[in-house]
């Protein structure tokens, strides 16, 4: 064969190679720059799932919805504004339904308006548990507040964040047993007897007093957590005492308006609240402090209304699928003519 037909022919066969390789390289490297985008891609969307900013919540749905009670009150209006405080803070938008006679009608309401998550403070110890069901069937989470209820938080609704009744409680019992001496008969003023935080309450008190035999629950009366209410049951059983030639060393009032409206009755009837009879509350709000300096209340124990920055932080726990703690306590302090000026009333 001629020579230059045989180089002709090795030139194409290297040629031909020559061609396939490259191929196979640039084959090789977009094939390792696909699989780069989607590993990249892969991280950037595990992150995203693993945290989101509180900047980000922003980009869900900012509705959140709040069940509060029917009957507004000072401590209520508080935790009210709390709410609204951090849902601006967080870039939400809170509603508060309270329209409806009973709370699982306005939950129901809410459920309707498709809100992201739905706060609830509870006014009653039990009955919500099909519409909490109705909740969890349309993906919305369920934070109750401030009560205990008789549903099982992390089963039937998601979170419970409440002050430690029970301690508030046993702190009341336990500041009379340290700073008072010889035998005592306590007038016990409750709240709302369908309410936990009343039983809690009630139930921490009674506990440590059971413990200590010169402490003794005289008579339980029901403030219903109203100064006025108050006031009305404790001059009827002063009157009631004075006749029966009975002392009352003492009284525990489940919050500080009730102690306030004991305070007026007290007054009225010629005795002297903080020394012929010591009053103590729950609460530590402005004017409880105020009786305090007066020495008019004897002591308060905090059961602050400031649960907004709590309940947002769930809230954003929430959006990014974090596992929460399903009971979560607020814990109060004891103030007295010790430390009163200590103490930075919310409302």
């Amino acid at each position: 064969m001629d020579i230059s037909k045989i180089l002709s022919i090795n030139l194409r066969s290297k040629l031909h190679i020559q061609i396939n390789y490259e191929v196979k390289n640039i084959m090789k490297k977009r094939l390792a720059g696909l699989i780069l985008i989607s590993l990249s891609f892969l991280i950037i969307t595990s992150c995203s799932k693993e945290k989101v900013s509180a900047n980000d919540i922003k980009n869900y749905t900012n509705t959140i919805g709040f069940a509060a009670e029917n009957d507004i009150s000072a401590f209520d209006a508080a935790v009210i504004k709390s709410l609204m405080h951090s849902a601006k803070e967080y870039n939400f938008k809170l509603i508060v339904e309270n329209t409806h006679k009973n709370q699982p009608s306005n939950i129901e309401t809410l459920i309707s308006k498709k809100v992201r998550c739905i706060i609830l403070a509870p006014e009653k110890m039990s009955g919500y548990n099909i519409i909490f069901a109705a909740a969890k069937e349309a993906n919305i989470p369920v934070i109750v507040i401030d009560s205990k209820i008789d549903s099982i938080p992390g089963k039937e609704y998601d979170v419970l964040i409440t002050a430690n009744n029970y301690r508030e409680g046993t702190d009341a019992a336990r500041w009379l047993y340290k700073n008072t001496t010889g035998d005592l008969n306590v007038v016990e003023i409750t709240g709302n007897p369908k309410a936990k935080i009343t039983e809690e309450r009630s139930k921490g008190f009674n506990d440590f007093m059971d413990q200590h035999n010169n402490l003794k629950v005289y008579r339980v009366i029901v403030g219903d957590y109203s100064k006025d209410e108050a006031y009305k049951q404790m001059k009827n059983l002063l009157i009631e005492v004075k006749k029966g030639n009975i002392k009352v060393n003492a009284v525990f009032a489940q919050s500080d308006p009730m102690a306030l409206g004991a305070i007026q009755a007290i007054k009225e009837a010629g005795l002297k609240p903080g020394k012929d009879i010591i009053v103590i509350g729950i609460d530590g709000n402005k004017e409880a402090k105020e009786a305090i300096i007066d020495g008019e209340l004897s002591a308060t124990i905090t059961s602050s209304p400031n649960y907004g920055p709590r309940v947002f932080k769930n809230i954003r726990s929430i959006i990014v699928g974090k596992k929460l703690k399903p009971i979560q306590y607020t814990e109060g302090k004891v103030y007295d003519k010790y430390n009163v000026m200590n103490l930075k009333p919310t409302y």
